[in-house]
């Protein structure tokens, strides 16, 4: 993946020599990981959260 920013297009050219893989690209789907929730405290810690939510 190349870096872009927000304002730039997503396309690209892949170039001569790109294969792709489909046993590696199955591969991806079939054995996905789970995608951990990450805790309120490091949101907070991390500035992507400014405020904790009371559990009840």
């Amino acid at each position: 993946m190349r870096w872009r920013l927000k304002d730039q297009s997503m396309s690209f050219d892949l170039g001569e020599d790109f294969v792709f893989d489909q046993e590696l690209a199955r591969a991806l789907i079939e054995h996905k990981s789970p995608i951990c929730p990450l805790h309120e405290h490091f949101l907070l810690l991390s500035r992507l959260c400014f405020f904790l939510e009371p559990r009840g």
